[in-house]
């Protein structure tokens, strides 16, 4: 088990000092080689997905957003890839299966869940 662990705890050390090296400011930032990384993370833990959720501050929503729409490239490079590596496929079909992309953003306020339908319009 703490094998199992240490594979994902491998690949949080990997994303902060991928951070620390770009001097970006989180979550605002792309990991190169994602996929590679989280796919090898995944297996070596037994891990069936993994995924990755970051926490944004009401203050750095609007941000967040526009760079979230703005860096999709790497949901092309992850389908080339598990395409490629044959992850993901469901039987009888050629490709992987597409990412599931939420269009909403979730609010926690410490006790109850929120989904807010349109993302960046608050009531």
């Amino acid at each position: 088990m703490q094998q199992k662990i240490a594979a994902i705890a491998a690949l949080s050390v990997t994303i902060t000092a991928s951070v620390l090296e770009t001097n970006k400011t989180w979550p605002l930032v792309t990991i190169d080689s994602f996929q590679e990384r989280s796919a090898s993370a995944r297996s070596l833990s037994g891990a069936l997905t993994l995924s990755l959720v970051p926490i944004v501050a009401d203050e750095t929503r609007a941000d967040y957003e526009r760079f979230s729409r703005q860096n999709t490239h790497w949901l092309d490079e992850a389908m080339e890839y598990q395409t490629k590596n044959g992850i993901g496929q469901i039987e009888g079909e050629t490709s992987a299966a597409a990412p599931i992309i939420f269009p909403e953003i979730t609010t926690y306020d410490g006790s109850t869940v929120t989904l807010d339908v349109e993302p960046g319009v608050r009531e």
